[in-house]
């Protein structure tokens, strides 16, 4: 998607997103979108499952989900709705095609400089807060059997870096008849830069090194190009996909 620069009255930015097959798979079973209008803001990214048949399709039918949501101009604080229209969708196709398939979902709107999140899987939100000291948060949780298990306490953060479950997903929409989104909001400020990503960029590409690529951010599809390269460089066995979002 081309980058696309947003001047209003009420926020100023600038947005740039990627997505690509990698070096390995076949297919690229993630997408990404992302839409304005003079005050809000609306993105996705989803990750459709390794493991399931035609996770590409899942993955679209998450984001044409965003789309028709957008179109309606229906209220942010229902982002869950294109979770429930998502997952009939793919139900549906499953049932009528006799496979399995699913899809991680990470959505993210902006309005007045507040946002909302809904989320469910292993794709992520982070924010950078470019103030004196950079700091990034990770504004999304990771729906993985290792996650789990690190919240819990039963693994260390480096049990947890090369566990053989680590991709191992225990919510998405789609795969199985239950499900549950997990929903965030908070405001923000301006100079604020905002990563949605798959684990194909996240799994390749270290916390601080996020903070140097991301808070020297000024063209943000430069910078979503930059993040890709770097996954490329070091692997890039999975399908990489990433959204970034530069406030002024």
């Amino acid at each position: 998607m081309k980058n696309m620069k947003i001047k209003s009255e009420k926020m100023r930015l600038e947005i740039g997103g990627i997505s690509d097959r990698g070096k390995v798979r076949e297919n690229n079973e993630d997408s990404i979108w992302y839409a304005y209008d003079n005050a809000e803001v609306l993105c996705i990214v989803a990750d459709g499952m390794g493991g399931y048949q035609k996770g590409e399709l899942s993955s679209k039918a998450a984001v044409d989900a965003a789309e028709r949501f957008w179109k309606k101009k229906q209220a942010s604080s229902n982002l869950k709705q294109i979770f429930h229209e998502a997952h009939e969708e793919i139900r549906k196709k499953s049932e009528a095609e006799n496979i399995k398939t699913g899809t991680t979902v990470s959505v993210i709107s902006f309005s007045n400089y507040k946002y909302l999140i809904a989320h469910a899987g292993d794709t992520r939100i982070y924010r950078l807060s470019r103030g004196v000291f950079s700091k990034l948060t990770l504004l999304t949780k990771d729906d993985t059997v290792v996650a789990e298990e690190l919240r819990k306490g039963i693994l260390s953060k480096k049990e947890a870096e090369n566990h053989p479950r680590k991709h191992v997903i225990t919510n998405c929409i789609g795969a199985s008849r239950n499900f549950s989104v997990f929903e965030a909001e908070g405001s923000f400020a301006s100079k604020d830069v905002f990563l949605l990503c798959s684990d194909g960029l996240y799994g390749k590409i270290r916390d601080a090194e996020l903070v140097s690529i991301l808070k020297k951010c000024v063209n943000s599809q430069k910078t979503a190009d930059e993040l890709l390269e770097l996954a490329m460089r070091r692997g890039g066995e999975d399908n990489i996909s990433a959204i970034v979002v530069k406030f002024s």
